[in-house]
């Protein structure tokens, strides 16, 4: 709603003339007329008759006009906005105007209604009334700049509106990586680099224009230039979940026009691995020496540790389909590591250690197994060939057939299967080696054991052969011929 000054044009004239009469006041008169008319209520910086936003907050960025430089929440997400008027003078003229946040006109309207916003911006909007002409009311000229013989501008209406982005602008894996121009510089100034959510939470805070969107979910955000006095006495600039960019304040603080950033889940590529198959990935660069270990960590879209190894490869095997992300992470060999093990709860944004980085995510889509010509038809008993495994006293080897989900359906002391029972499918052969001991666990096909529940006090198992099984097979029809016997 724009919250309308009650002052009849009347009496803002009158008050011109008395203006114009003052200057032959003196003594206390003059002294009293200063005091009211240089007063500064809310103590922005800009004196109560020229202030179009009274009664601002202590230590909010204002502009000449005494309103904010900028507000973090985003109130309107269309183009359109249309805003509630009330109260106000009668007669003369009134048009509605819509300025930056440095007063510079960009609509002017007979109705509190503006169109074509885009992006995230700060504006002001005001109703302005008077009489007779007027001048310098026109797009581009400042506020400052309107004149007429009458006129009384409304308090100022300040808002905030985010235009999603019709297009992508990131992918959730990729950094965020920004351009910056302008802006102050200097001994004794820093700058620090903020993204927020679309309420102005602070998600992250940068010593350069870039961000992660590791852990991040698809949506919009925004970002920020902050400059202010290294004095030590900037608060509320930390990234810890409640904080927000309007609480953020220190002895001189400035921040730039938010900059709005569509993140959008990753594009799922063709497909890189199947099910079945090893993940090995490349490594380049990252630190080594004395003391700095390096683990990679596959984890899920949400980054859920799935894998931990020591190594850049990775078991598909008990994984569905579906995106995942490998992680490079680098840390220092001192045991104050935690949250690194792929438990089914720990996360990668929970690892830490004394000193911790890691590498940006490199997505990687795994699929269902291709399924290749048929290769047992129901009925026929599935025979496999073997060849190497660890073979020797006090070792044993067992043959497992499971479904796609690693469910165990048949447990065999041969690579021989029957398939009596099973139904057309993908399914999957293993070899296990395991020290005879009794330590066996969850080695049975029972309906509800899994692959990945079978341990021993040693164990080894095979890569997978997938195997596709197709329906019963279908006997040869022969004619039967009919035919008169010989005697």
């Amino acid at each position: 709603m724009i919250h309308k000054r009650h002052v009849l044009l009347s009496v803002v004239c009158l008050w011109l003339t008395i203006i114009q009469e003052v200057t032959a006041m003196s003594g206390r008169y003059k002294a009293e007329f200063t005091k009211h008319w240089l007063a500064d209520s809310d103590s922005d910086g800009v004196v109560d008759s020229q202030d179009l936003c009274p009664g601002t907050l202590p230590g909010v960025a204002v502009n000449a006009y005494g309103c904010p430089v900028t507000v973090a929440q985003c109130e309107y997400n269309t183009a359109t906005v249309t805003l509630a008027s009330a109260g106000g003078s009668s007669g003369g003229s009134t048009k509605y105007v819509l300025a930056d946040n440095t007063g510079k006109i960009l609509q002017i309207s007979n109705t509190p209604t503006f169109t074509g916003l885009t992006g995230a911006a700060t504006y002001m909007a005001l109703a302005l009334t008077y009489d007779g002409s007027v001048s310098n009311l026109s797009i581009g000229q400042s506020l400052s700049g309107v004149s007429a013989t009458c006129l009384d501008w409304s308090d100022a209406l300040v808002f905030k509106a985010c235009i999603t982005p019709s297009t992508c602008d990131y992918q959730v894996g990729q950094t965020i990586t920004l351009k910056t121009t302008g802006g102050s510089s200097g001994t004794g100034l820093k700058t620090s680099y903020v993204l927020t959510d679309a309420n102005g939470k602070l998600l992250q805070i940068s010593t350069t224009p870039s961000f992660s969107t590791s852990g991040l979910t698809a949506g919009t955000y925004q970002a920020y230039a902050l400059t202010y006095n290294n004095d030590n006495t900037v608060t509320h600039l930390a990234a810890n979940g409640t904080n927000n960019l309007n609480q953020v304040t220190a002895s001189c603080l400035d921040w730039s026009d938010a900059l709005l950033i569509n993140v959008c889940a990753p594009t799922p590529p063709a497909c890189d691995y199947q099910v079945g198959q090893t993940i090995t990935l490349k490594t380049s660069g990252g630190s080594s020496g004395t003391g700095i270990k390096t683990s990679y960590v596959l984890t899920d879209a949400s980054g859920k540790l799935v894998q931990v190894s020591t190594t850049p490869s990775f078991s598909t095997s008990g994984l569905t389909t579906g995106t995942y992300q490998a992680y490079a992470l680098t840390y220092n060999n001192d045991n104050t590591i935690t949250h690194l093990a792929a438990n089914g709860t720990n996360n990668l944004s929970q690892v830490t250690a004394s000193c911790l980085d890691w590498s940006d995510a490199l997505v990687i889509t795994i699929c269902a197994p291709t399924p290749p010509a048929c290769d047992y038809q129901i009925g026929q008993t599935i025979t496999l060939k073997t060849t190497g495994g660890s073979s020797g006293a006090g070792l044993k080897t067992s043959y497992v057939l499971t479904d796609a989900n690693g469910k165990l359906l048949v447990v065999s002391t041969t690579p021989s299967f029957f398939t009596s029972g099973l139904t057309a499918g993908t399914y999957q052969a293993y070899a296990l080696i395991y020290t005879n001991d009794n330590t066996i666990t969850h080695l049975v096909a029972n309906g509800t054991n899994k692959l990945s529940q079978v341990t021993a006090s040693c164990l080894a198992q095979s890569s997978v052969q997938v195997l596709t099984l197709c329906g019963n097979c279908k006997p040869i029809c022969m004619p039967i011929l009919i035919a008169r016997k010989n005697r």
